[in-house]
């Protein structure tokens, strides 16, 4: 019975993962580029990449026609990876993000002091969306939205209750 908990729980953590990452970009307006932007390469020798790499913890930029640019550096634990414009890049850590410049890796801005983030994402606005579970002393998925200065100016707590890894039912949001 102790072996079936243990799975259970595991795919609870898994299927809640899921649920905070897609609440995390239902809530960011994604799409961090303008409409109408002008493609700046064209072709397969134009093409660069910007990989996030979570079991080395690594940030790396690969650019095919000119691997001279290439670099990689190495960042904290984290899963995600957006551009933010200003030839800047966001990557979520576990304690909030940094801000890196895209051109050589170097760190630009750096927000540590919410441990147990799980996701940050760049709003429309200027802010950053970070999420956690149980979370800032709140019980639930937990959004809050934090200006340039790391204070939350936002906070949403989505409390459900969770059945074998499945939301039977969602019983409070609190803005």
């Amino acid at each position: 019975m102790n072996n079936i908990n243990k799975i259970v729980d595991k795919s609870m953590n898994r299927h809640l993962l899921l649920l905070i990452t897609l609440v995390s970009l239902a809530f960011s307006h994604c799409g961090s580029q303008k409409a109408g932007s002008k493609k700046l390469y064209s072709g397969y020798n134009g093409r660069q990449l910007l990989l996030r790499d979570e079991g080395l913890s690594q940030l790396s930029y690969v650019n095919i026609a000119s691997p001279g640019a290439n670099w990689y550096v190495t960042v904290p634990a984290g899963r995600d990876i957006q551009l933010v414009g200003r030839n800047r890049v966001l990557i979520g850590t576990g304690s909030g993000y940094e801000e890196r410049r895209i051109s050589n890796g170097k760190k630009l801005y750096e927000l540590t002091s919410y441990p147990g983030t799980i996701a940050a994402r760049r709003l429309r606005n200027g802010n950053t969306l970070l999420t956690g579970l149980d979370w800032q002393g709140k019980k639930g998925i937990v959004l809050a939205e934090v200006d340039a200065a790391g204070i939350i100016r936002r906070l949403l707590i989505i409390r459900a209750l969770v059945m074998c890894g499945l939301f039977v039912k969602l019983h409070q949001v609190i803005f």
